[in-house]
């Protein structure tokens, strides 16, 4: 599984809204959360259901949060791809 911090997919989810307005930009953030969902962290099936059947960008990204927030900071940071010596 991938390692993002919290800050990264937040941002990341309000880029979207911003850009495609709110309609099509909450509908448009499905499929990168469900990306998230496989690679990041997998929320409980109710908080899944709500992520995905809201309507409102700022709900959305309060309900990313519980799922991604505190899963994503808990968790050790990305190796560098720098080498090291």
């Amino acid at each position: 599984t991938a390692t993002l911090p919290w800050a990264i997919i937040r941002e990341h989810l309000q880029k979207i809204h911003e850009f495609y307005g709110e309609a099509d930009g909450v509908r448009l953030a499905r499929k990168h959360l469900v990306w998230y969902f496989k690679h990041v962290a997998s929320p409980t099936p109710s908080l899944r259901e709500r992520l995905l059947q809201t309507t409102v960008a700022a709900i959305q990204l309060c309900l990313a949060e519980e799922a991604f927030g505190e899963a994503v900071s808990h968790r050790a940071p990305v190796a560098s791809h720098a080498t090291t010596q």
